[in-house]
């Protein structure tokens, strides 16, 4: 019996998760942030946008922890940074690039510690250092 009630428990629950979605706003009213909550936690995805309604940047939760890519804009629309997530820490490729759209520097990281090369370019994307990094 005891075993019913719990299984029945964590099917009700998951099966009446609330999900809401909290926006802010500016004082002009335009839309400064969407958050997606699932029972009180962000879950799903987090965009920001700037005040003339450009987006910002955008990334992905999962209950409560950062998922996937997170990535960020210049208010050009060129992407200024690209970095992957896992259970809420860095895993995977990490790019910050110039305004002008080049690649500025590329890392990489292992269970939110950098590991594997760094890779730093000029504004022409001319590769000017590499370093090696483990887990530092």
């Amino acid at each position: 019996m005891k075993k019913l009630t719990l299984l029945f428990l964590l099917l009700s629950s998951s099966i009446f998760a609330q999900k809401e979605i909290v926006q802010d706003y500016y004082a002009t009213g335009a839309v400064k942030s969407t958050i997606v909550y699932e029972d009180g936690i962000r879950h799903g995805n987090c965009n920001f946008y700037t005040e003339d309604g450009s987006l910002f940047s955008s990334m992905q939760y999962s209950n409560g922890l950062l998922q996937g890519l997170l990535i960020a804009f210049y208010d050009n629309g060129f992407t200024k940074s690209k970095s992957y997530y896992e259970l809420g820490l860095k895993n995977g490729l990490e790019e910050q690039f110039y305004k002008n759209g080049q690649l500025q520097r590329s890392e990489g990281f292992s269970n939110g510690k950098p590991n594997g090369e760094f890779k730093y370019f000029d504004e022409n994307g001319v590769e000017n250092k590499t370093q090696k990094m483990a887990g530092c």
